[in-house]
């Protein structure tokens, strides 16, 4: 059973019946099992989703960052990163975990995407994006991530969509486009002091996507 990519109205092409959707963690396969942060963030993101569906009565509905707890992914803290539109329409960071810092560079609470993403790859980091906004979807990527050092260490990146908060009135249009994302990188190897370049190897770059229209 193949996830089709969403198209720009957020739908699969053949979006999968209610009921008749994915499980989460059938879909990331072993990753989820290999990597214990990648499954801690899943879980707390259903966490969030299934308490938005419930306030909102829309089984559609995502979790918002006002969903968001720390306390349900202590552990993959750290490594937790985390974007939303400001006013302006411009992704910027709203949560850095020291450890993603650490690895990824220059990131600073407040900063815009552009600011902190190296131009060569900026691109296609807004491309991945704004497939997971627009499905909204669900993305892994995974393969050999390539550090300053030149060492290449296996990981698996995991960026999950959030929508808009429920109101008081206890609903919220669904929108065609997250008003966010959340994500985190679980590398294989331990990290001592090295960035990453953004480079990623061949393996890396076979990014996939599940629609949420086809998750249970």
């Amino acid at each position: 059973m193949k996830a089709e990519t969403p198209d720009r109205r957020g739908e699969a092409d053949n979006a999968t019946p209610e009921g008749c959707g994915f499980d989460l963690f059938d879909w990331l396969g072993d990753g989820g099992d290999r990597h214990p942060h990648i499954r801690l963030l899943a879980e707390a993101w259903l966490t969030w989703r299934a308490r938005a569906r419930t306030l909102s009565g829309d089984a559609r509905a995502l979790p918002s960052l006002r969903d968001v707890d720390p306390l349900d992914m202590v552990p993959a803290l750290p490594w937790v990163w985390l974007w939303a539109f400001d006013d302006t329409g411009r992704l910027r960071l709203r949560l850095v975990g020291e450890e993603a810092k650490r690895a990824i560079g220059n990131w600073d609470r407040g900063s815009l995407l552009e600011d902190v993403i190296p131009p060569d790859i900026c691109p296609k980091v807004r491309e991945r994006y704004d497939k997971v906004l627009s499905g909204p979807s669900v993305m892994t990527v995974g393969g050999e991530i390539v550090f300053r050092s030149g060492a290449r260490v296996a990981g698996l990146r995991l960026v999950l969509p959030l929508g808009r908060a429920v109101g008081a009135g206890g609903k919220v249009a669904t929108p065609e486009k997250a008003d966010g994302l959340i994500g985190i990188t679980s590398y294989a190897g331990a990290l001592t002091g090295i960035r990453e370049t953004g480079g990623l190897s061949e393996d890396a770059r076979k990014e996939r996507f599940l629609p949420i229209a086809d998750l249970n």
